[in-house]
């Protein structure tokens, strides 16, 4: 991937207001291209958020992608947001990749949506190579709630690692489901080798 200073537009300034208000601290910021070079997005990170030792992360820019529509749903555009232990490198990566994968199938990810196996790349030995999309919960609630941005409904959501016995449960049981008992077992995200909570 290739790095470099992000193209600035006023729908992305508003984003990074948004995210940097909702992390706090001081953030920076790093363009990240697809291999092909057809795709580009940002990501944001703000150190040592929201505690000691773990990093948040943004990406900025993929609002720009026009989605398909949920059935039932408003169409909306997309950001996502994740906490990850900071002396862990390739999570941007992890993150940029996970956004490149919306922009090229257009397709909506929601609350509940998984994207299996795009920890296991970076971290072969990790016990947690999915990726569960959730409603912001790391940050101070509200604080990553949906926002306009001229006739565009933006919203945010949150990327967590889970292990595939997470994974099989949620394809069995729901959303809700999981992460009640994601809940109960007070599961540490962070631990990249913890136990499943199922």
């Amino acid at each position: 991937m290739s790095y470099g200073k992000p193209e600035v537009v006023s729908e992305d300034k508003q984003v990074v207001r948004k995210v940097s208000g909702a992390f706090g601290g001081t953030v920076s910021i790093e363009r990240h291209l697809d291999a092909t070079r057809k795709f580009e997005v940002s990501i944001l990170c703000a150190p040592d958020r929201p505690i000691s030792g773990i990093n948040s992360y943004s990406t900025v820019g993929l609002w720009r992608t026009a989605l398909e529509a949920l059935p039932n749903h408003t169409p909306v555009r997309l950001e996502i947001v994740a906490a990850f232990p900071s002396d862990k490198e390739g999570f941007r990566e992890i993150l940029a990749s996970a956004a490149f994968r919306i922009m090229r199938t257009r397709r909506h990810a929601a609350a509940g949506h998984v994207f299996a196996d795009y920890v296991r790349e970076w971290y072969p030995k990790s016990t947690v190579p999915h990726l569960f999309f959730t409603v912001p919960s790391t940050w101070e609630e509200d604080a990553l709630d949906d926002m306009t941005m001229g006739n565009l409904e933006l919203q945010f959501l949150q990327i967590l690692p889970i292990t595939q016995g997470e994974y099989e449960f949620l394809m069995e049981h729901g959303e809700d489901a999981l992460e009640m008992r994601l809940i109960g077992a007070a599961v540490d995200f962070y631990d990249l080798k913890r136990k499943s909570a199922v």
